[in-house]
This record gives structure tokens, sequence and C-alpha cells, in this order.
């Protein structure tokens, strides 16, 4: 029986987010490796604002074999609830997401969505009317009920703590 063809979307502020209110380290090389348990892994593409302090980090991801899409980051002011005006930063990639899951559909047979966003709500009702199978990653309490109720398997990265987090290798001296 031949393996299911699988394409793996993430969206790169969505994960950071949870991940950081988790408080603990993502080991992304055991994160590919978590999908590839899966099936056949055609893509991994990682969806993230352009920003110099991750350069160097997505260095390390494409040398991993994950397809970075960057857009530059929207840089703009705004006065907050206060009225006190503030730099924002805006880096959101969604239809990018969106797009380029649609343009490569016909490569898989099941999608993975590393996002919590109701906004794929949507392309989730696409995707399962052409028939393909849906699984969502995020944070149990940052994921919309629409994913959590559409997808066909759900993951909580609070379950998947033991299996994903960095572990430091440990030496021993001799």
């Amino acid at each position: 029986m031949d393996k299911k063809k699988i394409g793996v979307f993430i969206d790169g502020s969505n994960l950071w987010h949870c991940v950081k209110a988790n408080k603990w380290s993502l080991d992304y090389h055991r994160l590919k490796w978590f999908f590839y348990e899966r099936g056949d892994v055609l893509d991994i593409y990682y969806f993230t604002p352009t920003m110099p302090h991750l350069e160097h980090f997505l260095e390390i991801l494409d040398k991993m074999g994950y397809k970075i899409i960057k857009k530059p980051i929207k840089v703009f002011r705004a006065r907050n609830a206060s009225g006190i005006r503030e730099v924002k930063h805006k880096g959101n990639l969604d239809v990018e997401m969106a797009i380029t899951i649609m343009k490569n559909i016909n490569n898989y047979d099941e999608v993975i969505l590393v996002t919590g966003d109701s906004d794929f709500e949507c392309v989730i009702d696409e995707l399962k009317s052409l028939g393909k199978n849906i699984v969502c990653i995020c944070n149990s309490s940052a994921m919309a009920y629409e994913l959590k109720r559409k997808a066909n398997i759900v993951y909580t990265l609070e379950k998947l703590k033991k299996r994903l987090k960095f572990r430091k290798n440990k030496t021993t001296a001799g």
C-alpha cells in the first residue's frame, strides 16, 4: 500500500507564540520527523515575517528541508486603548499560506496545518470537499473552535511536548 502524500504548512508566528506560551523550546528536527511518521512528506512550508534576528534560525530550518516563505514585516504607528501612539509590527502571512496550499493541493492526500487561526476554516472546508485529510496542530487554548471541529485529527502542542521538546545533548567526560 502506498504511503499517503503529505503537505505541511506552518504559521511561524503562531507556532512561535504557542511555544513561548508553553515555556519550552521546540525541537524543529523532532517536529519534522513527527510529520514523516504520518506518511510521505512532500513539502514542509514555514511562513514567517522577515526580521533580522530570525535569519540564522531560518537558515537552519532551510538546511533541515523546510521551505521558507517570507514577507517583510509591516511597521506602522497606531493609538492604543489609552490614546498613546505606539509603533506596531504586523507580519501576517495567512493569505500566502492559503494560496500556497490551494496551488499545491493536487500533490497531497493529507494537509497538516500548524496554526490555530480560524481564518483557515474556509481552507479546511475546501480541502475536505476535495477528499483531503486535515490535521491541525496548535496549543489547546490558541486553537480556534472551528479548526478543532472540522479537522480530521487535532494534536495539541501540550500533548506533544515529550516528543517535540528540545533536549540538549549530554556528553560525558572521559
